[in-house]
């Protein structure tokens, strides 16, 4: 799962009193916590940017709640597309901050099927990556850095653990936010 998390102050020129930051395009102007979340396997399921509060947080919860585990992992897709979300999110009037993070029990072993799931057509796992690794570390999502975290809980399917550490850390903001359970997460755990 990805969640991308986009934290807004008040602007001291408007109220604060529109609704915005509906995910349909319009310009968030309330202050808080904007929240969009990407479930993948072998296919992504989008909820998109929407302001986190205590009428809309059903909305999250029950979204989360109806991810299921599948055949495939398409890690670098969602974040992929995580981003591309973050970039087009309504601009807010005050911006404060812009967070990327990104839970993963496996191996991703979709994102280059097809042109849909790499669309810049980047043809191996490894370049795949290490393009994400350049957006999250260079692109601005309207003039703020991105910081990522990444979260790996590893699932018994999972044979190399260089691998699964190297995802860790190239999704990843920098070494430190960069985090991997000790435990195993087992088939069918979810």
């Amino acid at each position: 799962m990805v969640v991308c998390i986009a934290g807004c102050t008040k602007d001291p020129n408007n109220g604060g009193n529109n609704n915005g930051g509906n995910g349909g395009g319009s310009s968030p102007t309330n202050e808080g916590v904007y929240l969009g979340i990407i479930g993948f396997n072998q296919q992504l399921y989008t909820k998109e940017i929407k302001l986190l509060n205590s009428s809309t947080s059903w909305v999250f919860t029950d979204f989360i709640d109806g991810l299921a585990p599948g055949m495939g992992t398409g890690l670098y897709y969602a974040d992929y597309t995580a981003l591309q979300k973050l970039k087009s999110f309504a601009e807010p009037p005050k911006l404060k901050n812009v967070a990327l993070v990104t839970f993963t029990d496996g191996l991703d072993n979709v994102s280059t099927a097809t042109s849909q799931t790499d669309p810049e057509n980047y043809g191996s796992i490894s370049a795949y990556r290490e393009a994400l690794h350049n957006k999250i570390m260079n692109e601005k999502v309207y003039g703020k850095s991105i910081t990522a975290y990444s979260i790996g809980l590893k699932g018994n399917d999972v044979t190399d653990n260089q691998e699964f550490s190297l995802n860790l850390q190239k999704l990843a903001s920098s070494p430190n936010k960069a985090y991997r359970s000790k435990c195993r997460l087992k088939k069918n755990e979810l």
